[in-house]
């Protein structure tokens, strides 16, 4: 239950980023839009997770729990490369202020990251339901909170900025 935990916990970082993101340039996500981004994240890790289930059933029995820890601990040192060493130029969309996010072209980036995970998660035989629904919890919890850190972080630079 803890793998399930904190894989789903670090599956949703980016959310948590991303909403903060948003927070500072004053947009917001709505409970309805927060809803549908978390059903699009949870829906496309779950179908993941169980295409990884039926990938492991057609391996030798040793395999599958090989491959899906290497996959694990890939996809962890390449975010962590990718957060050391970041793209120039990356994220520059500007966007006014004060704007809802646009939920569905939000939910498919934060799936398509969740892809990844929930293959070799499901590969390495971790619970599809509780997967799921920590994803589900995480999501809602990350986009309020990042939003919440956000608009807080936000008011205090403009604050300093303007005396």
């Amino acid at each position: 239950m803890l793998s399930v935990l904190l894989l789903s916990l670090s599956a949703n970082l980016d959310t948590l980023v991303v909403a903060a993101s948003y927070g500072l340039r004053g947009r917001r996500v709505t409970p309805l839009n927060g809803l549908l981004i978390a059903l699009i994240t949870t829906l496309a890790t779950f179908l993941a997770l169980a295409a990884g289930w039926v990938l492991a059933g057609a391996l030798p029995q040793a395999l599958p729990d090989l491959i899906g820890g290497v996959l694990l601990m890939m996809m962890g040192a390449w975010t962590v490369v990718t957060e050391l060493f970041p793209q120039r130029g990356a994220d520059t969309e500007q966007e006014p202020a004060g704007r809802e996010a646009r939920p569905v072209s939000l939910a498919l980036a934060l799936a398509v990251n969740n892809l990844g995970i929930g293959a070799a998660a499901g590969i390495a035989r971790v619970s599809v339901l509780w997967m799921a629904l920590f994803t589900f919890g995480f999501t809602l919890l990350f986009l309020w909170l990042g939003c919440w850190v956000g608009r807080r972080l936000g008011g205090r630079f403009s604050n300093r900025l303007a005396s």
